[in-house]
């Protein structure tokens, strides 16, 4: 069998297939010569040519690795403020808790964090740090923590280390 292209108009009837209807034709048109009779057309399904490979399946898609994504106005939610540390003590009820008091300018809050195990209680009194100071209360071992500071872990040693700032600026300032 030999492919033969049928043609009317100046356009193959593939072309006029795939112009007609999106879908790539399925059908072609072959030339079948029996011996000892008259050539008759017939159609037959695609056959995968042997020089040209299959084609590779889609890769699936996949989410990326890591916590999910927080649209921007998620984010523009939080009011992220300048705090400074006025007192620090160790949580009486816990092992990894300290208690912070501290000023955000127009008020003064208790925040508790997780911190005990990486500072002393001294290291961080007189400190400004970064908080999160639109956080609903919420009570930790007894104590009452209105907001949360903002802090990082160093991937290659698993130390904490407090965000501040390099220089001071005024208590409550707007972190943005």
């Amino acid at each position: 069998m030999r492919a033969v292209r049928c043609c009317y108009g100046g356009r193959s009837a593939a072309s006029e297939r795939s112009r007609r209807w999106p879908a790539p034709a399925s059908v072609i048109f072959r030339r079948n010569a029996p011996q000892g009779t008259q050539n008759s057309v017939h159609m037959t399904q695609n056959e995968p040519q042997p020089s040209s490979p299959p084609p590779a399946p889609a890769a699936p898609q996949t989410a990326p690795a890591g916590p999910p994504r927080v649209s921007f106005n998620d984010f523009v939610k939080l009011d992220m403020r300048v705090a400074t540390v006025t007192a620090c003590t160790v949580h009486p009820r816990a092992d990894k808790l300290l208690i912070l008091q501290i000023d955000l300018g127009t008020e003064k809050r208790q925040i508790c964090a997780g911190l005990r195990q990486y500072y002393q209680p001294e290291q961080l009194v007189g400190r400004q740090i970064i908080v999160v100071a639109n956080l609903e209360p919420r009570t930790m071992r007894g104590e009452v923590s209105d907001g949360m500071l903002l802090a990082a872990t160093d991937a290659a040693t698993g130390r904490v280390v407090v965000l501040g700032l390099p220089e001071p600026v005024a208590p409550g300032s707007r972190v943005s």
